[in-house]
């Protein structure tokens, strides 16, 4: 299941958000912004850096006015973060001064939004952001691309040839590849309960890797975590 992170040393505040998000979403009929989302609340950043499924958070709704520290410092620090760095961060304020906005801008938020907010406003304003949505859109990655309708990735407009494995294994790195890929996630999804040994991950990494030597960029190995699909030129 996805989650959306919201840092907020208020809980109150927490729940005003989350309840607004799942009862627009309930009344929302496209299927681009998910209704079983878990809403997971962290008082400090301290709490948020914790937790042990980092993989499941696809968006982080920050309060700018934390405990101790600003929300432009804890912004800066996620997207110095491989983990988070390509996470879409929305600032919540109840303050909206220009220079406030510019900071968080400035640090990387992708959405700056002010209490009191419109329920509707607030929705859309997250579900713009929802990477879900805008992978489906973006369907190309370097010279790598995916077509939609008939399941088939190409490299270079030459289709490469896939098991089903190989298929399901560059598909997750394909729609993921802002963020490294955890061992575990892609077992499951690719194995489902069935226990499998750490070997045979890798050797599908392995033929992958060959089968897109005509990709202009490369799938990055972290050792003992994942995999994340890049591109050679960018430093990510």
């Amino acid at each position: 299941m996805s989650s959306i992170a919201v840092i907020e040393d208020n809980f109150e505040n927490f729940e005003v958000l989350r309840d607004i998000l799942k009862m627009e979403a309930e009344g929302y009929s496209h299927s681009d912004f998910p209704k079983d989302i878990e809403y997971l609340h962290f008082n400090t950043f301290e709490d948020f850096l914790k937790f042990p499924q980092p993989e499941k958070i696809r968006m982080i709704l920050l309060d700018y006015f934390l405990s101790h520290v600003t929300g432009e410092k804890v912004c800066q620090k996620l997207k110095s973060l491989e983990l988070y760095k390509n996470i879409p961060v929305i600032f919540v304020s109840g303050s909206g001064f220009v220079n406030e906005r510019v900071l968080a801008f400035e640090a990387g938020a992708s959405d700056f939004i002010t209490r009191p907010f419109n329920n509707k406003e607030l929705f859309f304003r997250v579900k713009v952001h929802w990477p879900e949505k805008n992978r489906r859109i973006n369907q190309d990655f370097g010279n790598l691309s995916f077509d939609n309708k008939r399941k088939m990735f190409k490299v270079a407009d030459a289709e490469l040839k896939l098991t089903q494995k190989e298929y399901l294994l560059l598909k997750i790195l394909f729609d993921n590849h802002q963020r490294i890929v955890y061992r575990d996630e892609i077992k499951n999804h690719i194995w489902g309960e069935t226990e499998i040994a750490g070997g045979n991950l890798d050797t599908q990494i392995y033929n992958l890797k060959r089968k897109l030597k005509d990709f202009e960029g490369e799938i990055r190995t972290f050792n003992r975590i994942g995999f994340r699909l890049s591109l050679k030129d960018k430093k990510n």
